[in-house]
């Protein structure tokens, strides 16, 4: 059945299209465990005497464990908290491997409004201000405001908790509540490890002082917003925090129209509260919402990237990343054009190399790019690199496939 208006994600677009084809065997409710790599022992036009070379994967659906033999490459698309698990798992030993994590952390600000606003409906996400988007420094790591779906099960998750007569008010008072997200395109950084129990991502992860700046500049901005906008109370997700009932004070919601009470003394007050709260660790509600960066892309080779421009691990041949952890700063925006558009440009040029491997591809510019582009990867990559182990042995069942796709983004490339 069509889906129409609707979110266009991977699920109706790339999946769905792959499926089509009749060429793609999707595998739910499996869990890649390694990376299976050998050493190279003869040249070949794409790999050197004592590279390692990518020929598939162990994995487990529930408690059968099947190994995925590949013909021609693996392609990771597991995202950027479970591709870095993945390639640590599997032995290899960038440094860069889960470094460069950026999160795009967030913090609300909540307005409660004398008429029902009843933020479940609708499409989310349709206003955003940037305003605040150049940061502090002007240098493009500022924050953007936006306006998300804020259903009753997200509201009762994500409010500040301060005691059970508060709470409750806010949960009656659903409804009525709107809430702005400032986003912050975040300079500093985190880093994923493999957890505890072998597999699971452990993230590491603490604000940047000058992500906190500006998002505190932007936070104190979209409470302007709100009471500018007529709301009778306003709060942060501050710990302790009950907010501020401007219905409360006649001085404010009798005499001064909304516009103007930003300029209230008592407003100038609770403004200067928030701000003298800061973002202690703990004492705040922070929010991560995209995750970026954490194999990031380069083409100057491994010494500052884990890929290179199109997409290959610097460590093994035939081994390609094609999510968001490629991306080597955090986005200006929320990310899912730009991770569909980095995978489309990546698998794409992958699809036109495996043609020119295999002389089918006929046209004499696309030829020429290819010589062009081969030429390049062979001269980057021509280095000979460490040994970092053998082949990982498989298991007790075989799947063959040409290519090998963990996730979902670039796979409609390689079977249309």
């Amino acid at each position: 059945q069509e889906v129409r208006w609707n979110k266009q994600s991977m699920m109706i677009t790339y999946l769905k299209d792959a499926v089509k084809t009749g060429r793609c065997k999707i595998i739910d409710n499996c869990s890649v465990d390694r990376v299976m790599h050998e050493t190279v022992h003869v040249n070949s036009a794409t790999s050197r005497k004592g590279h390692r070379r990518a020929v598939g994967v162990t994995a487990c659906i529930g408690s059968r464990k099947i190994t995925v033999r590949a013909k021609r490459c693996v392609i990771s698309c597991a995202g950027s908290l479970h591709t870095p698990c993945l390639l640590l798992r599997s032995k290899f030993q960038n440094p860069h491997i889960g470094r460069h994590l950026h999160l795009h952390p967030v913090v609300p600000a909540a307005g409660v409004y004398s008429t029902p606003i009843k933020g479940w409906l609708g499409a989310p996400m349709t206003v955003v201000l940037n305003k605040f988007q150049h940061g502090p420094l002007n240098d493009g790591y500022g924050a953007k405001i936006e306006c998300p779906s804020l259903h009753p099960g997200l509201l009762g998750a994500t409010c500040t908790w301060n005691n059970p007569q508060a709470y409750a008010r806010t949960m009656i008072d659903a409804q009525n509540i709107t809430a702005m997200i400032i986003l912050q395109r975040d300079k500093g950084e985190g880093k994923v490890t493999v957890g505890e129990d072998g597999f699971s991502p452990c993230i590491d992860y603490e604000l940047d002082a000058g992500d906190q700046a500006s998002m505190m500049n932007a936070l104190q901005g979209a409470l302007k917003i709100h009471i500018a906008s007529g709301a009778s109370r306003i709060a942060t997700g501050h710990a302790g925090d009950i907010g501020f009932d401007i219905d409360a004070d006649e001085s404010l919601s009798k005499i001064l129209p909304p516009r103007d009470r930003v300029k209230s003394a008592q407003i100038k007050k609770y403004l200067q509260d928030v701000q003298n709260r800061g973002m202690t660790r703990l004492k705040m509600n922070v929010f991560c919402a995209h995750q970026m960066g954490s194999c990031r892309m380069g083409n100057s080779g491994p010494d500052h990237s884990v890929v290179d421009e199109h997409g290959e691990v610097w460590e093994c041949d035939g081994l390609f990343v094609m999510d968001a952890s490629t991306f080597p700063t955090a986005s200006g925006a929320n990310p899912m054009l730009t991770t569909l558009a980095t995978s489309h440009m990546l698998s794409s040029r992958l699809a036109m190399r495996l043609q020119y491997e295999d002389e089918k591809l006929t046209s004499a510019d696309g030829v020429g790019k290819m010589q062009g582009m081969m030429k390049a990867r062979r001269e980057k990559r021509g280095v000979k690199p460490k040994s970092y182990g053998g082949f990982l042995q498989s298991s007790n069942s075989l799947l063959v496939a040409g290519l090998v796709v963990i996730g979902a983004v670039a796979v409609h490339y390689f079977v249309s």
